[in-house]
């Protein structure tokens, strides 16, 4: 639903833009002159502000924290909830910036709060959205427990409200925690228990959507370097060649998913001793890496050379 309202923000945005006459594109200066041309107190007013808030958000987080505020003081002039919620995350998302983690965490339970007693669809979506983004602050600063305690609450929401997406993004990120902390043998029983589930949500599907797919090829990747942590090789090389020949299969499958899971792959042939095989798949991946400059996977590149 949070994402529903900001398109909604965007085009209220672009007729007020329009009827203003500064064109179809809102620059940051144009958001400053239409915030001081537009003197009404609505669901427009708190718009601009929200959007100069994110454009200021990464490069002027103090001012951008300003614009929220504002925000926020509209919202409660509107006496609706899920937009108070929205405006209030907003404010959550600036302070994590400023590494004020207990006071995003604040904000947080305060939007939590006044929604725990709505009990309408938009409500409880938004709680969902907000328990997640608790266990993104969390793990961001390795407060796994709490991460953790975040995210089932977050997949109890999910599953009520029969969230696949969301399904999918807890459980992964509750078992990269699992990983993280080198429990590997409750991360590979959490993503079987995924992959068990993520086929019953769209057994009865007629047709299979790419994000299926793309999301089942994630699922064997991340089994097979579990299996691979805990030196079940064979079941290994099993899960990362069945997230290869997944995406292959799947048109429009993002490149970069393709090429991490080869290197996945090539990291699993050099523990094998493999060596010519892992280099191989190196060399089908390092061109593309390159071109897009991507830092991480060029590091991991050149570990695993160094490994041969």
């Amino acid at each position: 639903m949070l994402m529903k309202f900001k398109i909604i923000l965007f085009l209220i945005l672009l007729l007020i833009v329009a009827k203003q006459g500064f064109g179809q594109n809102i620059t940051l200066d144009s958001l400053f002159r239409i915030n001081k041309k537009y003197k009404k107190v609505d669901v427009a007013k708190y718009g601009i502000y929200c959007r100069i808030s994110s454009s200021l958000r990464f490069n002027q987080p103090v001012e951008a924290l300003k614009y929220a505020d504002s925000g926020i003081f509209i919202a409660k002039q509107l006496n609706d909830h899920n937009i108070l919620a929205e405006a209030y995350s907003q404010r959550a998302n600036i302070l994590l910036q400023l590494g004020k983690i207990d006071a995003s965490q604040r904000v947080l339970d305060t939007i939590l709060s006044f929604l725990s007693n709505k009990k309408d669809n938009d409500a409880i979506m938004n709680s969902e959205a907000i328990l997640y983004q608790k266990g993104i602050c969390y793990e961001t600063y390795s407060q796994y427990d709490r991460a953790l305690d975040m995210y089932n609450k977050c997949l109890r929401v999910s599953n009520q409200i029969h969230d696949t997406s969301m399904i999918f993004n807890n459980s992964l990120h509750i078992i990269k925690i699992y990983v993280s902390i080198r429990d590997f043998e409750t991360a590979l029983a959490n993503t079987n228990e995924l992959k068990t589930k993520w086929v019953s949500l769209y057994q009865n599907a007629p047709a299979k959507s790419k994000l299926f797919y793309v999301n089942l090829s994630a699922i064997f990747n991340l089994l097979g370097t579990i299996q691979m942590q805990l030196k079940d090789y064979n079941e290994s090389l099993k899960s990362l060649l069945r997230s290869i020949n997944i995406c292959d299969s799947v048109k429009g499958t993002p490149a970069n998913f393709k090429y991490m899971f080869r290197l996945s792959l090539a990291e699993l042939l050099i523990e094998k001793k493999d060596y010519e095989g892992s280099y191989s798949q190196i060399e089908l991946v390092e061109g593309f890496f390159k071109k897009s400059n991507q830092a991480e996977p060029l590091s991991k590149i050149n570990l695993l050379l160094g490994r041969m």
